[in-house]
């Protein structure tokens, strides 16, 4: 076997051009979205595949309007599918824009006075996706507008429309490009910085005519306004830390709620830089005072703690230092994704019921006291309590907590966005759980509302010889396969779904992974075209790899069926493997072969052999500083 370093950094190559001349010239001869629609989409008849079933990584969503309303017209942001409307409660969903400039959409508002008026924020700061400022809709979506002075804006993190005057706007942006707690006093027209820090969160309160504005700055903590914007008092943290620094890691993201009942209620949540709940604070008098209910105190027999970890990774119901699946629980390994998914929010009609979204929706009815929270979802299973892992926004009904005879008594509609897409309970004052263990005596429930809802993040696909079958891997929704229908895709692996492949001499066999390297085969069978029944046997085949020696590989690893030679497949880490017999009779007799390893630290992160020639091979190491492999006869080595 022959390796042979073809290319460099990419930095060196891209990073060759003046950016000013790049984006002169790029401007000079971009299409416009309208032509490349008319040219690329329409021309060639594109179709949705789907999955239809399917929903992916949402974080915002509004109800059109204050009306009393038995069904409601909703609007939902995909990080990576744009705004989508339903006009039947959530039962089916359709794109508005799919060729808006960006539709990495991470945030919505809308005018209070006109629910015509919609602002779209885009870019996801705790997704890695960057954005293009905000768009605005004044009629409903049908047609939006980028806002041409916050198009250099990388992350909209929050858009409020001001309950007092329609035309100021406030947008906690953060970012490399312009970034800061923004201010508009003219519909989005023109921008101003009303503070410099990154910000994360904004929440307008009215008292008296007077926007009260609250911000979060990135690792600085909680400012509060109670001119409009025009002065600002650090409230909880301190204007003093420095961004990003990890000696002071307390207040690294946080998330602000007041309540619609009792105004002068407001609420903080905030983790640490290891994405741990690091406290909650409660305010009584409109911000100018607050006091900590809940700290991060490590106590395994409480769920407080735990707010923005796996809950049952950590939580000791029987006293004996186990956790819910019978594991030794591990301080140092709690899977806190508190910097990824966090939202706490208050109950429209009772300031003291508070609501906290991490991996899993927790609920305290007494004012966020400690010990108060209790388990209000299951990530896992099929029951009535199942929404899926990672919260990322709540939304009530406009006419939460009232008598609604048209819609069969008191309305306790909300709506909840996570990794899954749209979920809604209409029962969402029922019973939760002291322990989140014995989730079966929650009583709230929820029905996921995904159908047409096309925001599903794929990793990577395949596709069979015959054109039959489609399988992919999925952000957070596992490993989807097509078998005939946009509507009706199966899941055939859960988690994150990664890298996929079908046997070309046979498309009943397919290969799909899980993060990093873990590779599964499975035998599949569809026994129902319709329903999409289908009988799936599947076993890892990647255990013979050594990832203790040579990593255990990227976060989203590649792999390959040799295309010549379906018995071959290649994979990597720090070093490139290959196996001869991946068709073996038993999964557990699958078997590899370390081919040697690349230059450097760096993981292979993609890999591709010439489709004419199975001798060469070309293999991409490394995901920032990159180097790409010409491989000779890989077949043949070590």
């Amino acid at each position: 076997m022959k390796i042979i370093i073809i290319l460099l950094v990419f930095g060196l190559i891209f990073g060759c051009a003046n950016d000013e001349e790049w984006q002169e010239e790029y401007d000079s001869a971009a299409p416009t979205y309208e032509s490349l629609y008319n040219s690329s989409v329409t021309k060639t008849n594109w179709t949705h595949m789907g999955p239809l079933n399917v929903g992916g990584r949402t974080r915002s969503l509004l109800i059109q309007g204050d009306s009393a309303s038995s069904i409601h017209t909703l609007y939902a942001g995909g990080v990576t599918g744009g705004v989508f409307k339903s006009t039947d409660g959530g039962e089916s969903w359709k794109a508005l824009n799919d060729l808006m400039p960006n539709i990495n959409v991470n945030t919505l508002a809308q005018d209070p006075k006109n629910n015509n008026v919609i602002y779209a924020g885009t870019g996801e700061r705790y997704g890695g996706f960057k954005g293009a400022g905000i768009f605005k809709t004044e009629d409903a979506g049908a047609n939006w507008t980028a806002l041409d002075n916050s198009s250099d804006i990388w992350f909209v993190n929050k858009i409020v429309v001001s309950p007092n005057n329609s035309d100021v706007i406030y947008a906690a942006t953060s970012g490399i490009g312009s970034a800061g707690l923004k201010k508009s006093v003219d519909k989005g027209i023109t921008w101003t910085n009303i503070h410099s820090d990154y910000s994360v969160d904004v929440a307008v309160v009215n008292k008296d005519g007077t926007d009260y504005v609250y911000g979060y700055s990135e690792w600085k903590g909680l400012i509060v306004s109670f001119d409009g914007g025009a002065n600002f008092t650090h409230k909880v943290g301190s204007s003093s830390i420095l961004l990003y620094d990890y000696t002071t890691p307390n207040y690294s993201r946080g998330s602000i709620a007041f309540s619609k009942s009792t105004p002068s209620r407001g609420y903080l949540l905030v983790s640490n830089a290891a994405g741990q709940l690091y406290g909650i604070w409660k305010t009584s008098d409109y911000g100018a005072n607050w006091t900590k209910t809940i700290s991060q105190d490590n106590d395994t027999t409480k769920t407080d703690s735990w707010l923005l970890s796996d809950a049952t990774d950590v939580f000791d119901h029987n006293g004996n230092g186990k956790n819910c699946f019978g594991g030794t629980i591990d301080l140092n390994d709690l899977r806190s994704q508190g910097n990824y998914d966090q939202y706490i929010t208050v109950d429209p009609a009772d300031a003291d019921v508070v609501w906290v979204g991490g991996i899993e929706l927790f609920r305290s009815d007494s004012a966020a006291a400690s010990g108060s929270f209790n388990k209000a979802s299951v990530w896992y299973g099929s029951e009535g309590s199942y929404v899926h892992a990672d919260q990322h926004y709540i939304a009530f009904s406009p006419t939460y907590g009232r008598d609604m005879p048209g819609y069969g008594g008191t309305d306790k509609r909300a709506y909840f966005t996570n990794d899954g897409g749209v979920f809604v309970s209409t029962n969402s004052k029922t019973g939760t759980t002291a322990n989140p263990c014995e989730y079966s005596s929650i009583g709230v429930e929820y029905k996921e509302i995904v159908k047409g809802y096309g925001t599903t993040q794929y990793y990577h696909g395949a596709v069979s010889k015959d054109g039959k079958y489609v399988v992919g891997g999925l952000q957070d929704q596992g490993v989807t396969l097509y078998h005939g229908s946009p509507d009706n895709w199966t899941t055939i692996a859960g988690g994150d779904g990664a890298y996929n492949a079908i046997d070309p001499d046979n498309s009943s066999i397919m290969y799909s992974s899980y993060v990093y390297i873990s590779i599964r085969r499975h035998y599949i069978t569809v026994d129902n075209e319709t329903t999409g029944a289908i009988s799936n046997y599947s076993g890892g085949i990647s255990s013979g790899i050594d990832t203790s020696t040579y990593g255990k590989g990227a976060f989203i690893n590649p792999f390959i069926l040799d295309p010549n030679n379906s018995s071959k497949m290649y994979t990597a880490n720090k070093a490139l493997w290959r196996s001869d017999n991946v068709k073996a009779a038993s999964t557990s007799d699958v078997t590899w072969t370390n081919l040697g390893t690349f230059d450097g630290s760096n993981s292979g992160f993609e890999i591709t052999i010439a489709p004419s020639n199975s001798k060469v091979m070309y293999v991409g190491v490394g995901s920032y500083n990159t180097s790409f492999y010409r491989i000779l006869n890989p077949a043949d080595g070590p």
